[in-house]
């Protein structure tokens, strides 16, 4: 199921994390770029023209290979107030975009 603008219950114009979560599910697996895929750690940022490279090998179980074709990846962090940080918790979690094999 696709995230339309109507998942914006609050009307503040955004779609933030509580409201996404019933479209593309619970976060499975963190990809931030070292140690655990536990939310900890850092994570690959965009550059100035928004472009982002990530590289990451994950050992996976067969359950999680069963739900393959239907998996989602969400990238969250916009800098709403234009200032070059992510600064508020909102501009951090915030979903930016959102694909993948059910798209």
């Amino acid at each position: 199921m696709k995230t339309t603008p109507m998942a914006d219950a609050n009307g503040d114009g955004l779609i933030s994390v509580g409201e996404g979560a019933p479209y593309y599910g619970p976060v499975q697996v963190h990809l931030n770029t070292t140690g655990a895929t536990d939310g900890s750690g850092d994570y690959a940022v965009a550059d100035s023209r928004g472009r982002i490279r990530y590289e990451r090998t994950f050992r996976t179980t067969a359950a999680n290979v069963q739900m393959a074709e239907r998996f989602q990846v969400v990238v969250h962090g916009i800098d709403l107030d234009k200032d070059g940080m992510l600064g508020s918790p909102l501009e951090v979690s915030i979903p930016a975009v959102c694909g993948g094999a059910a798209d």
